[in-house]
């Protein structure tokens, strides 16, 4: 394990943190500007 890359956590939460955003709060703006083009 390298010591000199402590941000590697940080970097991934903040990933983690945009991806789920993404995942979640995406396909309702979608919903409410009427571009349901997501399946399901």
């Amino acid at each position: 394990m390298l010591k000199e890359t402590p941000k590697l956590p940080l970097i991934g939460g903040v990933i983690a943190a945009i991806g789920a955003s993404v995942c979640c709060v995406g396909p309702l703006i979608l919903l409410m500007l009427g571009i349901s083009e997501v399946p399901g």
